[in-house]
């Protein structure tokens, strides 16, 4: 078990990989079901995540592209997203590869792509896999929190059938103290994060806490979207802080709204929901294009 760890580790670190642990089943016993590692496989015995820290250089580009250098944007979406997704599938892929060559089944599981887009949750959850490995904590914006790179990590997971030994859970230091920090609250385009309510979530024994979301589809997700695009007021970028605001509905765009919603899910007609998504894709995209341009 010890031998099948470190040489599994081993071949992690061989790449691009930054961080690596192992997590025992067990430490997933009070995930929510249907995110369970068991409910994908059902022989699992253990969880391997992975993750590659953002470079430095890449976050600067970021902070300069919301300071006026608007192509900087390209370098942070390339090589903290795209690149870094495609290097952890690729290691988690090879990392599967390799324990299935020893008979041991594994999955890969992707570093992005949400399964469920409506509450933004993919197949599992990489980052309570990487606090159940010892990785790190919880922060109160609910992300990972690492000892030298905070939350700028990008992780995906790899559960097999191998029973490996797993790492202690992180004892160190208290990495986000909401009382003295409090940004994530302050710089939340949309506010979803809420200041006092919180969840408590238990793993190997150790308990942490976390914020509330305010409920996606309706904060933090379809509204937040329709505030900042579909003819209400622009989205305004502060330069200095880097953060962004989203202005209020006008009260006949916020009875719109209500209005498709409600339609939508009692599912009147077909046409109100062809109207709905018309409205959603619609909405996205510009958006998408605001946040490019940062028009």
């Amino acid at each position: 078990m010890f031998t099948l760890t470190r040489e599994i580790k081993k071949l992690a670190l061989s790449g691009d990989v930054d961080y690596v642990g192992v997590a025992s089943v067990d430490r997933f016993k009070n995930a929510p079901d249907g995110w369970k590692p068991t409910d994908l496989l059902e022989s699992c015995r253990s969880v391997v995540p992975l993750g590659i820290r953002i470079g430095e250089g890449v976050k600067v580009a970021n902070q300069r592209a919301y300071s006026g250098l608007r192509h900087g944007i390209y370098i942070y979406m390339m090589f903290s997203y795209t690149f870094l997704n495609e290097r952890l599938n690729l290691s988690a892929f090879r990392i599967s590869k390799w324990l299935e060559k020893k008979s041991y089944i594994s999955i890969p599981i992707p570093a992005s792509g949400p399964s469920d887009p409506y509450m933004a949750r993919g197949a599992f959850s990489h980052r309570h896999a990487a606090v159940a490995a010892g990785l790190g904590e919880f922060g109160w914006n609910g992300l990972l929190m690492t000892s030298n790179a905070g939350p700028r990590v990008r992780l995906v997971s790899i559960q097999t059938e191998a029973e490996l030994s797993p790492d202690p859970l992180y004892s160190g230091k208290k990495l986000c103290n909401k009382e003295k920090c409090g940004i994530c609250n302050k710089t939340c385009p949309t506010n979803a994060i809420s200041k006092k309510e919180s969840v408590k979530i238990e793993i190997g024994g150790k308990l942490f806490e976390a914020r509330m979301f305010v409920p996606i589809m309706v904060k933090n997700g379809f509204n937040s979207v329709l505030q900042t695009s579909a003819g209400s007021r622009r989205l305004v970028a502060a330069r200095n802080s880097g953060t962004m605001r989203s202005p209020k509905l006008s009260p006949n765009h916020r009875r719109r709204i209500k209005t498709i919603l409600d339609q939508f899910r009692n599912r009147e007609c077909v046409k109100t929901r062809l109207e709905f998504w018309k409205l959603l894709i619609l909405c996205t995209l510009h958006r998408v294009l605001r946040c490019i341009l940062y028009v």
